[in-house]
């Protein structure tokens, strides 16, 4: 897929849900979607393929122990993540749910589909973040058991 065949299928994503999607010149887009999260698009040309991220929820510090352990399980294999990643950025402890897929097939439809699946689980996985760090405020850390995670 060529940069003009990423814009037409945004332009007409856009389109189906009634707003105008167009990236910049570096292929990146952004859509605020109901108030809770960000789908950003990025066309990455050397690849041929369109990356998707969400930035969900930042992990409460204290919590760091419990949280990161479920968030690497859930990415084995992609089985928790629908072939996702979920990943922390380490200074601000924010979680990043990414999925990349081939762009080589214009296909408006495709893009969808795959715009729907991953905001499925970005969702799922912003609520999951939140719970855990809510679970986490009420509950003391017990040490032993956070070193023997970690050993």
């Amino acid at each position: 897929m060529s940069f003009e065949n990423y814009k037409s299928m945004l332009s007409e994503l856009g389109k189906v849900n009634g707003i105008v999607l167009e990236p910049d010149d570096t292929g990146f887009c952004s859509l605020e979607i109901d108030g809770t999260v960000q789908l950003n698009m990025q066309y990455i040309q050397a690849s041929d393929s369109v990356y998707l991220f969400y930035e969900l929820a930042e992990i409460n510090p204290q919590a760091l122990s419990r949280v990161c352990p479920r968030l690497l399980s859930a990415n084995l294999f992609g089985v928790e993540t629908g072939g996702g990643m979920l990943a922390m950025q380490k200074d601000s402890y924010m979680v990043v749910f990414s999925y990349v897929f081939s762009a080589n097939v214009n296909d408006v439809l495709r893009f969808q589909q795959v715009a729907e699946n991953t905001l499925k689980y970005a969702l799922y996985w912003k609520e999951e973040i939140e719970a855990m760090n809510n679970a986490d405020m009420q509950q003391p850390i017990n040490i032993a058991e956070t070193v023997m995670m970690w050993v």
